[in-house]
């Protein structure tokens, strides 16, 4: 399969040139952390890191009442936001506004996969209700199996999220957790959480997560973007293992041995279920073969008990039969 890469070029989305003080500023009022609301000492503590990011609370709140559908299989979706670079800094940073399901996605407790008919219904919905932002990312669950990136994850976001300021988010839909990676390598940050609406030249709807709709999207230099990122995404999917899982999380079983633990236990169940029900069937006709049996010893024994008494009354009228004659 041939390597799909970034491409740079005229159409392609580039980081917002755009200071951290002057954002931290902006956004100073929206922070929710109280640990935070000191933007002079977090701007010296991001300043300092090669990435940082900015998270619009409903957007997580929305993701993970989506993941929660359905919390024992593997579903997801994408990250809606803007990636910025501090000049100044030379540092990046992302903010996310929201966030959009995928709608028909495949997937089991280990593994999901988009599918075309996920990526019709996202680009409309950004299309429609965060019409000035990118997708800086996508999100998962991870039903028990904890907070990492496996192999696929790692293929995907090395394919098709690259970019320094591109996220993935894991959610265990089971535990629960929650977990942020960004770049290439899936490297662990710890966003900051941001509440309201964000008035960075947006919708007022932007930071809110809305149901997919599936219509047929026009083409643009951006959607063209997209689409190739979707290809790769498609292509990192197809072109992976389920047991890959089990490389970033030794502590857990393979996908295989899972899967056929659970295959035989339900066998098991099935199989002792059937035994069961033998049992009960067979207790059944041995009762009702014990309780005649019984009726007829019972029947026996009554007419034992009768014969004696039978015997001396023919007896008995054989005497008196006799004496008569004398």
């Amino acid at each position: 399969m041939a390597t799909l890469k970034w491409r740079n070029s005229e159409d392609a989305y580039k980081p917002i040139n755009h200071l951290l003080w002057t954002f931290l500023q902006e956004k100073k009022q929206q922070i929710v952390d109280p640990s935070y609301r000191n933007i002079e000492s977090l701007y010296r503590e991001l300043s300092t890191n090669q990435m940082s990011v900015f998270v619009q609370q409903k957007a997580v709140d929305q993701l993970i009442h989506h993941l929660s559908v359905d919390p024992y299989n593997e579903t997801g979706g994408v990250l809606v936001g803007d990636g910025y670079f501090c000049p100044e800094k030379q540092t990046h940073y992302t903010e996310i506004v929201g966030s959009i399901p995928a709608s028909y996605t495949i997937g089991n407790r280990v593994h999901f996969q988009f599918t075309p008919e996920c990526w019709q219904g996202i680009l409309k919905t950004q299309k429609q209700d965060f019409p000035r932002t990118t997708i800086v990312g996508w999100y998962h669950s991870h039903p028990g199996h904890g907070i990492f990136l496996s192999g696929t994850d790692l293929n995907t976001q090395r394919l098709s999220f690259k970019q320094i300021w591109q996220i993935a988010v894991v959610y265990d839909s089971l535990r629960p957790e929650i977990g942020f990676f960004y770049g290439a390598d899936g490297r662990p940050i710890r966003p900051v959480y941001l509440q309201g609406i964000s008035t960075n030249n947006r919708d007022p709807q932007a930071s809110l997560m809305v149901p997919v709709t599936q219509h047929q999207d026009s083409s643009t230099p951006e959607t063209n973007r997209q689409q190739e990122a979707i290809g790769q995404i498609q292509s990192a999917q197809d072109s992976e293992n389920d047991s890959e899982i089990n490389e970033a999380n030794p502590e857990l079983p393979s996908n295989n041995d899972e899967i056929n633990l659970l295959t035989a236990l339900n066998n098991v169940i099935t199989g002792l279920k059937d035994i069961f029900t033998a049992l009960v069937s067979l207790i059944k006709a041995l009762m009702k073969v014990i309780i005649s049996l019984v009726l007829v010893i019972f029947g026996m024994v009554s007419k034992l008990i009768k014969l004696p008494a039978k015997i001396f009354r023919s007896f008995f009228n054989f005497s008196s039969n006799t004496s008569n004659r004398r």
